[in-house]
């Protein structure tokens, strides 16, 4: 299930970040996916199956995701006037592209997938591969989410 890295980044990191709330970090975290949903519904980008190879190069090629992340720093910026908060949630917007670099292509879920393109569709791809092996997709989606969320849970706690 694609996404659940990034949630658990969130949850992991929350405590070194106190003052920012846990929904802005699990927004900004999965604000590229986001997008992407929005650009399925109008067409514009589609999702992978076993066939076919993801399109999304308007959510999450890097030129794209600096776009993003830029606009989402700004518009932080703008409602918060706090450039703390400002550059922490730059950060955990643009660290979906890093996650994202490392796991593609993800070949154990879509073998048609090529990467991660650097401007759009039609541009080079690039990603180290991390999810073509069902270990690496287990520890990367299950173990680092599981350990997030305990570690905010314990958090909470103490």
């Amino acid at each position: 299930m694609p996404g659940l890295t990034h949630i658990g980044i969130a949850f992991l990191l929350q405590p070194l970040v106190p003052s920012i709330p846990i929904w802005a970090l699990l927004i900004a975290t999965e604000l590229l996916d986001i997008i992407c949903i929005v650009l399925m519904i109008f067409g514009i980008e589609r999702m992978p199956t076993k066939e076919k190879a993801p399109i999304a190069p308007y959510s999450h090629g890097l030129f794209m995701a600096v776009v993003w992340t830029v606009s989402a720093t700004f518009l932080t910026f703008m409602i918060s006037n706090n450039l703390y908060m400002t550059l922490i949630i730059g950060g955990f917007v643009f660290s979906h592209w890093c996650l994202d670099f490392i796991a593609s292509p993800m070949t154990y879920a879509y073998p048609n997938d090529t990467g991660k393109p650097i401007l759009f569709q039609n541009s080079r791809k690039i990603g180290l591969g991390l999810w073509s092996s069902k270990i690496a997709v287990i520890i990367g989606e299950y173990i680092v989410t599981l350990i997030g969320v305990l570690i905010y849970i314990v958090w909470l706690i103490l």
